[in-house]
């Protein structure tokens, strides 16, 4: 596991006080200028601010979620019923696809 790796996971630890303390890690993606990291966990897809706040902007448990599409400049999440969701903006293909892979599993 890398330096990187392991700094990741103890923001998802920490985020929101430790709320998601229980949830597994499975990836994250830094997005770039933004001080925020998309965290994939085993039950949850989410936006974690990691300016020194680890606030949660924005979370959508797998089982809310419908489908999920690869943009050109990201990934579109679908809630059930049909419902616009969070769009993550990620430009590069190699990105975009390790992110996609790892929602889609």
């Amino acid at each position: 596991m890398s330096y990187h790796q392991v700094l990741s996971i103890n923001s998802l630890f920490v985020a929101e006080n430790g709320r998601y303390f229980k949830d597994t890690y499975v990836a994250h993606l830094d997005l770039p200028g933004d001080d925020s990291i998309i965290m994939l966990t085993g039950s949850r897809i989410m936006l974690v601010r990691s300016n020194n706040t680890f606030k949660v902007s924005w979370e959508v448990p797998f089982d809310d979620l419908q489908t999920i599409s690869l943009e050109p400049n990201g990934i579109s999440l679908v809630l059930m019923g049909d419902v616009d969701g969070p769009f993550i903006p990620v430009v590069g293909q190699r990105e975009r696809s390790f992110l996609f892979k790892h929602i889609e599993t």
